[in-house]
């Protein structure tokens, strides 16, 4: 009787993703499922974040690193939220949706093994660490208060990176620090 019950299941499982008259190729509800996701996690955790990424540069004590934060005012409190906001965003909408697309490219008929996971969520990384990198950089750049006058706003580092020449722009610029991230993806 269980037999017969797992069966059902992954034939259901396979007409859902492959069969289902009218439905698209790549699974939608995952994309926007991931971007939900992160997009909230991102907002809520942020005062988190930067309070330990001042411990992290300055090395201080969390209260120190809360008295900097209060001194700066709360005009600089959310002061580089914008380019992790867009980044987890999309990061959250890249590992979700392309692992999803990717593991039913893989296969497309039900049951996935355990390879094609590890491949699809590799693959995935990859995308991933290509496309998020500058946004991660930029974000360090404007988290670091040691920079904020040369470095007012997201504006004025891309203006820099963009006045690099090709090969500048890839290694100083946005992609500086890309292998340690495309390794930990």
């Amino acid at each position: 009787m269980e037999e017969q019950d797992n069966t059902a299941g992954k034939k259901l499982q396979h007409q859902t993703r492959a069969e289902a008259p009218g439905t698209k190729s790549w699974q939608s509800q995952a994309y926007t499922l991931g971007a939900i996701s992160n997009f909230m996690s991102t907002f809520l955790t942020f005062p988190i974040y930067k309070v330990v990424f001042r411990q992290q540069i300055h090395a201080v004590a969390l209260s120190e690193a809360v008295k900097q934060l209060w001194h700066e005012g709360p005009q600089y409190f959310y002061r580089g939220i914008y380019p992790p906001l867009l980044s987890k965003t999309l990061q959250g909408t890249l590992l979700f949706g392309t692992y999803d697309s990717l593991l039913c490219f893989l296969s497309p008929v039900g049951p996935h093994s355990l390879g094609q996971r590890w491949t699809a969520g590799l693959m995935s990384g990859v995308v991933e660490a290509v496309a998020l990198s500058p946004f991660e950089r930029v974000q360090n750049v404007l988290q670091d208060a040691r920079k904020q006058a040369c470095f007012p706003s997201t504006f004025s580092i891309l203006k820099e990176f963009n006045s690099y020449g090709l090969w500048g722009r890839l290694s100083l610029g946005y992609y500086r620090g890309f292998w340690p991230v495309l390794v930990r993806n």
